[in-house]
């Protein structure tokens, strides 16, 4: 019965985190999109400010972590991790 519990519970939790996975996906698209249409461009001709480097900056920061955090959370949960 307790087994039947976590099962809904685990499905539920599933469900919740579904549309942060759509929106998480949807800020690396634009934040890469960022980077390659605007900041490469201003890189290339070095006209990089402190501002934009500032944004350059915050943006990388994003599109690295994110993915690394979700291959770390990955690999602990997989069968070889119990």
């Amino acid at each position: 019965m307790i087994a039947a519990g976590v099962v809904n519970l685990a499905d539920r939790v599933a469900l919740l985190l579904l549309p942060m996975v759509s929106l998480l996906l949807f800020e690396m698209i634009w934040k890469v999109v960022y980077l390659t249409a605007f900041a490469l461009p201003l890189w290339s001709t070095h006209q990089i400010n402190e501002a934009v480097a500032e944004d350059i900056k915050t943006v990388v920061m994003v599109v690295i972590f994110i993915p690394l955090s979700r291959g770390a959370t990955r690999s602990r949960s997989g069968p070889e991790a119990r």
